[in-house]
């Protein structure tokens, strides 16, 4: 999210949700597909290509509640899943959400995004134990792999540096992990870490 974005945002929940922001108008939540970000507009202003209205802003905001996904944010999340996977795709299941992945080899992975904090930065990762090309669990923190201590039995993967704010969508975090699973396929053929693809293949920082 950028800066102005961000600056706007924070006015939008300062001010009960964003129903009354200083310029007097009435403001929007849209989903921006290019960042994986939700952001501020004023009511009817023009879209940029891609992006879509979400929901209006209201008393009970949208971020405001870190830790805690509001009816909201939880309608937003399920409404972009639903333009960008199949319904199939993914399940809302406890404090889970699970996606199915499949690389651009045809190889099938379950990924995992913890929601009991969200939108505090979920842990995320993969539902069985990866190997390295050495054959070795990737079970533990490593910042060449850009892998974390193990949880729910499988792979967690650190998909997101510090730059973490509350209106980053699920289906980035996604976006984020589908892209690990590349790079980790990627690693398997080639030996290189997952740290060398992201400083040489030009993708976001995990």
């Amino acid at each position: 999210m950028n800066t102005q974005n961000q600056k706007k945002l924070g006015k939008a929940v300062r001010e009960q949700g964003g129903l009354t922001p200083s310029n007097g108008k009435m403001t929007d939540l849209v989903f921006d597909p290019v960042t994986g970000d939700f952001v501020v507009k004023d009511k009817d202003a023009e879209l940029n290509e891609g992006e879509m209205v979400v929901t209006e802003m209201t008393n009970n905001g949208f971020a405001a509640k870190v830790g805690q996904m509001t009816p909201e944010r939880f309608e937003a999340e399920k409404r972009i899943l639903g333009q960008f996977l199949p319904q199939n795709a993914y399940l809302f299941k406890d404090d889970l959400l699970l996606l199915a992945a499949k690389t651009n080899s045809g190889n099938i992975y379950t990924i995992w995004i913890e929601l009991k904090d969200f939108p505090n930065k979920p842990e995320a990762g993969v539902t069985k134990m990866l190997k390295d090309k050495d054959g070795i669990d990737m079970g533990c923190c490593s910042s060449d792999m850009h892998t974390l201590t193990t949880r729910h039995g499988g792979t967690t993967i650190c998909h997101y540096g510090n730059s973490w704010t509350p209106m980053v969508s699920l289906f980035k975090v996604y976006v984020k992990c589908r892209l690990w699973l590349e790079m980790y396929e990627l690693h398997l053929e080639t030996g290189k870490t997952i740290d060398y693809y992201l400083k040489h293949d030009n993708h976001d920082e995990s």
